[in-house]
């Protein structure tokens, strides 16, 4: 197995950038908002595209530092040489760019899992 140099703590910050993208697009999307607000959590209020903005940079930046970890870790596990880390550097990052394009797009199909699996428990403080 590969890598390992952060003890696979790189996890840790891909899985951030995923629930950062997972609370993006149920704040963005209308049908997701309009169940919440129907439920016992009347004071959820979506958040301002100002905030939605943020999000999205954040989710960038998450990705990018998990990308940035990942291909460390693969240099120095020996997976890659210094001409191999910089090449699929630049690789993931430029995927990264496609990626941005499609991945902040949701399926009705999304939407109808999020309430199947709401849990009121989740909005509660």
């Amino acid at each position: 197995m590969s890598g390992g140099t952060f003890n696979y703590h790189e996890m840790h910050i891909e899985g951030m950038a995923d629930y950062v993208r997972r609370t993006y697009l149920k704040h963005k999307s209308r049908e997701w908002v309009e169940f919440v607000q129907t439920q016992k959590c009347k004071w959820f209020k979506p958040y301002s595209k100002e905030t939605l903005k943020v999000l999205k940079k954040a989710y960038k930046v998450l990705r990018i530092a998990y990308i940035y970890a990942k291909c460390i870790d693969y240099l120095e596990a020996g997976d890659y040489g210094e001409e191999d880390f910089k090449e699929n550097l630049d690789y993931k990052i430029g995927e990264l760019s496609q990626e941005m394009k499609i991945t902040f797009r949701v399926s009705p199909e999304q939407i109808k899992t999020w309430i199947e699996d709401y849990d009121e428990d989740d909005y509660l403080f």
